[in-house]
């Protein structure tokens, strides 16, 4: 069985909870990116002698709206998929549920998922440096448990439905901050990392305090690998938004949620 990971990962930590899964499966495996503009743009196809596990991040507990056109153009061939969410400590509501369904739909079969926590984009203090080692080494376990389910199993149709946290209706998406960008302050030293990092390419070359209107994500990504912290959100209900998840998240671990 050929191994492949297809994710999201702005900020890296979906990207990193992938990576370990698979290790705990395969040694050698084959990677889409879709956090480039330009790799979204291709068309992916996968074959019944393909495991794909498939990872993006959530965003107020659903998979990211702008993904989501995208993920449904994926298809399979019968092909068995391990769904995977990365939250921010918060919940993930029904992004599993959603990301389940996205790919069943077209022709995967869902025989494992999980969500783990990550870093919060919006700030260190919210599940500050996760993934740590602790979530790291559940993912190459779970990665294990599945290979040895798989081995178990001369025929997928054998395989159970998959149940994941979730209920319908799925969560509506939120409406808040539909317009705002980062800011700049004059610690920036125009390197570049922020443009180059962009996962919608909004942000000019020419001038990195230059940020198209409209079409912020607000993954965070410029924000936490600028290296002289020249960006944030000076919008002041973004800025609620973040106290409020600080003063109600930043003491609690969560633990991840696996089903198999």
């Amino acid at each position: 069985m050929n191994l492949k990971l297809l994710y999201f990962s702005a900020t890296d930590n979906t990207e990193a909870i992938c990576k370990e899964i698979a290790a705990g499966i395969k040694k050698d495996y084959q990677i889409y990116d879709l956090t480039s503009k330009q790799a979204r743009g291709k068309a992916y196809s996968f074959a019944g002698n393909d495991l794909l596990i498939v990872g993006v991040p959530v965003y107020s507990g659903r998979v990211p709206e702008f993904l989501v056109k995208v993920l449904q153009e994926i298809k399979g061939s019968s092909t068995p998929a391990v769904f995977v969410v990365t939250y921010g400590n918060r919940d993930y509501d029904d992004a599993l549920l959603e990301l389940k369904d996205i790919f069943e739909a077209n022709g995967f079969k869902g025989i494992a998922g999980a969500a783990f926590i990550g870093e919060h984009s919006y700030g260190k203090e919210i599940a500050g440096e996760r993934p740590d080692s602790d979530d790291l080494r559940l993912a190459r376990e779970f990665g294990i448990r599945i290979l040895k389910k798989l081995i178990g199993i001369k025929d997928l149709s054998d395989w159970p439905d998959l149940e994941v946290k979730g209920s319908y209706p799925l969560k509506e998406r939120s409406k808040r901050f539909k317009d705002i960008r980062p800011e700049t302050t004059e610690a920036c030293t125009e390197c570049g990392i922020c443009a180059e990092n962009c996962p919608m390419e909004i942000i000019s070359f020419e001038n990195f305090r230059d940020i198209e209107p409209g079409k912020c994500i607000r993954c965070c990504g410029c924000i936490q690998k600028c290296p002289e912290d020249a960006k944030y959100f000076a919008d002041p209900g973004f800025n609620r938004i973040k106290s409020y998840l600080i003063k109600n998240f930043s003491d609690i671990r969560k633990d991840p949620d696996l089903f198999i």
